[in-house]
């Protein structure tokens, strides 16, 4: 891991093309997604006691947000390079899990006993609007006066990779409280359960579907839910 990120800072993109260990046709993306496996990871500050010894202007917190964004542009937003505390981040994974936070709390206003959710084509055939907003995070997601409002978000081969590491490590370490992303799989594979409400959240630019069908993204949110734990108190309840 931290070969690959030593050779990153500093090179010539001809010199980094012509390293056959780390930048053969998609080494770079396999040892990115193999950094990002919760069973791989590295406290992140024994990354930054060996980054130190490496000279060089760049801090592994400014080094992570680059790698990372190669490989998930949609996810690791650009306000993320200075709102993250890196003494605050755990290992790459929290680092992932941080480039995306709820900035608001939707609580109910009563105490639900349960809960359900409508699927997209339901709402849609009730006459709920779907709207995508502009919004740093993802999990922005606002509702009122018949408006959904839901954040764009872009389906493609390493979204997999991508909420399954960071569901496991909120699970194992969130499992009371903070659990955002676990909460954000909940809602929207709620909305998606067949291919015809991906198509309506694709339809109303909620959704961007780099997958070969529809059918993909629904079955990709059903296997991620299940054993899915999800906080009743979570910052999507009230919506």
């Amino acid at each position: 891991m931290v070969l690959v990120k030593l050779n990153y800072v500093g090179e010539s993109n001809e010199s980094l093309l012509g390293d056959q260990i780390f930048f053969r046709p998609w080494k770079f993306d396999v040892v990115v997604f193999d950094m990002c496996l919760l069973e791989n990871q590295l406290p992140f500050f024994f990354l930054e006691k060996l980054f130190e010894l490496y000279p060089t202007t760049c801090t592994i917190r400014e080094l992570t947000f680059e790698l990372l964004k190669e490989i998930w542009v949609n996810w690791v937003k650009e306000d993320s390079r200075e709102k993250i505390n890196s003494s605050r981040v755990l290992h790459f994974v929290d680092f992932l899990r941080k480039c995306q936070q709820p900035t608001e709390q939707h609580l109910p206003a009563k105490k639900t006993s349960f809960l359900s959710v409508p699927t997209t084509m339901e709402l849609h055939q009730s006459g709920v609007k779907l709207k995508c907003p502009e919004r740093n995070s993802l999990l922005d997601i606002r509702f009122s006066n018949g408006i959904l409002e839901i954040p764009r978000l872009t389906i493609d081969d390493s979204t997999e990779i991508l909420f399954r590491n960071i569901q496991a490590f909120e699970q194992c370490h969130h499992r009371f409280e903070n659990m955002f992303v676990s909460n954000y799989i909940t809602f929207i594979s709620c909305l998606v359960r067949a291919p015809n409400d991906v198509e309506v959240l694709a339809h109303n630019e909620n959704l961007k579907n780099l997958l070969n069908s529809d059918e993909a993204v629904s079955n990709l949110f059903y296997k991620l839910q299940q054993e899915n734990y999800f906080n009743t108190n979570g910052f999507l309840t009230g919506i």
